[in-house]
């Protein structure tokens, strides 16, 4: 498994084991996108180094195949006049040979590692596009559920609210009844007492016409 490969499914693993463990998931899957953003990010730009270096050494090779080609051409020239100047420019052209040889093994190398990051960025890309595609709904389900919550919490405290309200003027009333009750039996009461008062200031009258009278009788 390849180093993008490997740190994806770290990462991805890694929210699996804690986005049950922590209470601000919003936060948590925005930073583990964040994170990978940037991980693919570093990994584009190795990605162009890789291509920058292939490219590098393909001129290489090719300049390489020119003068080996050269130094064929001179061996071939020299062979007719000059035969020890003509191994010299075959051991040269042997060389070049060989120099393109790994330059090949070096193209290929970096050809198979070129294609292989790429792969590896493209499925890395993939993946944080679905991360990023199931953020935004999760996003957009949980604005849904807030504003639900927003509503009901709302809707709640104003009932709770009104109800307070009628008890408060439904103990203040009560009390109000409870206070003319009290008034209304104090009235009585006091009626009670001056008519009885009453009753004994007429029976002193009458006492008083009884004994008027008697005395005029004698």
């Amino acid at each position: 498994m390849s180093i993008v490969k490997r740190l994806s499914t770290t990462l991805i693993s890694r929210i699996d084991n804690l986005v049950g463990d922590i209470e601000n998931h919003e936060a948590l899957i925005k930073a583990a996108i964040d994170e990978q953003k940037k991980k693919i990010a570093a990994a584009k730009i190795q990605l162009r180094k890789i291509k920058v270096s292939e490219t590098h050494t393909v001129e290489r090779l090719e300049a390489e195949a020119e003068r080996t080609l050269k130094w064929q051409q001179r061996a071939l020239k020299e062979a007719e006049h000059d035969e020890s100047k003509a191994l010299l420019c075959l051991q040269r052209r042997q060389k070049g040979l060989e120099q393109q040889a790994k330059l090949r093994e070096m193209v290929a190398e970096y050809r198979v590692t070129r294609e292989r990051v790429a792969q590896d960025v493209a499925q890395c890309e993939g993946a944080l596009k679905s991360l990023m595609q199931k953020h935004e709904l999760m996003r957009a389900r949980q604005s849904s559920v807030d504003a639900m919550s927003a509503i009901n919490e709302t809707g709640g405290a104003d009932f709770d609210h009104l109800q307070a309200s009628f008890d408060r003027w439904e103990i203040r009333l009560a009390q109000g009844e409870m206070g003319d009750r009290e008034l209304d039996s104090i009235d009585l009461l006091e009626q009670e007492y001056r008519a009885d008062e009453n009753d004994q200031v007429l029976r002193l009258q009458l006492a008083e016409l009884i004994q008027g009278q008697q005395s005029l009788s004698e």
